[in-house]
């Protein structure tokens, strides 16, 4: 999973540590504390910051040692990074880092703040992996879509036995896009064709990307088109046009335009005509159920995650 939140990036600050020595040249040296953690970097997130270092090169290097807002947490001396949870958002958070070594020896501080806000969870976009997929929601039909590079089937058996097939390629275009050219048809429990087929093209953006541990495969998503490409609020549209061969057996456009408040009201509509309203709560957020896919500097919007086909 490619987990990021595409915030600025915010620069640690060392502070040195001073001690004083009292002696003359004959008393025995003071050990000496282990070295700083460096490229202290904070990526806030939803009720979260994650943190990331690269640890000294000390040998006795034992841990690392985490302090905020009178909280304090230990790290194993091989770990580079901590998810800071439970955080109020939008309260910036001050976090100071230091190594210790096996004798309790301390190092300096790097510190860096972060503010955590109502982020949404994004995730990478690939280009579109060759394999079967399933859809097992329980919002839509469920699909059976197989592709082998450029080949492409998508496959629905009704419960009669009924089955609808859409059978091309799906070849990629410059812009990220693909562009679909499949036969639709039908074919009945004897295996025969039973009705007439079309010839169809259609623009999609395919791709696919990791969610949880699978491989997602995606057609059809709202891309945004305006508002800050972190957070929820703004405008969406999924822009649709099928034709056939012909220009006539088929010709199917349609423009859907969501919009979302900034406390997560959203109105999707088709031909101005209110077809899907509701909230999204940070809730929905938190547990990934509204995420971004993030694809050549474009963002797409999924809130049905479930109805995503998998890889298998």
């Amino acid at each position: 999973m490619s987990l990021n939140y595409f915030k600025p990036t915010l620069i640690a600050i060392s502070f040195a540590v001073f001690a004083s020595c009292s002696g003359d040249d004959t008393s025995e040296m003071a050990e000496v504390a282990p070295g700083q953690v460096e490229n202290l970097v904070a990526t806030p997130g939803n009720q979260s910051v994650h943190l990331e270092w690269n640890n000294p090169s000390d040998s006795d290097l034992a841990k690392i040692i985490i302090r905020y807002d009178g909280k304090t947490r230990e790290v194993n001396k091989d770990q580079n990074s901590y998810e800071v949870t439970e955080l109020t958002n939008k309260s910036e958070y001050s976090f100071l880092v230091t190594a210790a070594d096996e004798a309790g020896m301390v190092s300096e501080v790097v510190s860096v703040a972060a503010t955590p806000d109502e982020y949404v969870s994004a995730y990478e976009a690939t280009e579109v992996v060759s394999g079967t997929y399933l859809t097992d929601g329980e919002n839509q039909i469920k699909f059976q879509i197989t592709i082998d590079g450029e080949n492409y089937k998508r496959k629905f058996v009704s419960g009669s036995g009924f089955q609808f097939i859409w059978e091309g390629t799906l070849k990629a275009n410059a812009d990220g896009s693909y562009t679909k050219d499949v036969e639709y048809y039908g074919v009945d429990e004897y295996g025969n064709k039973d009705h007439v087929a079309y010839l169809l093209q259609q623009n999609v953006n395919a791709y696919s990307f990791e969610f949880n541990g699978e491989t997602m495969f995606s057609e059809v998503a709202f891309e945004k088109i305006d508002g800050d490409e972190n957070f929820l609020a703004g405008t969406y549209r999924i822009k649709s046009s099928t034709v056939s061969s012909d220009k006539e057996s088929y010709n199917s456009e349609y423009e859907r335009i969501a919009t979302v408040t900034e406390n997560g009201e959203y109105t999707i509509t088709q031909d101005e005509e209110i077809i899907s309203e509701g909230v999204w709560s940070n809730d929905d957020l938190l547990k990934n159920k509204v995420i971004f896919v993030k694809l050549k500097n474009r963002t797409f919007l999924h809130y049905t995650i479930e109805d995503l086909a998998i890889l298998q």
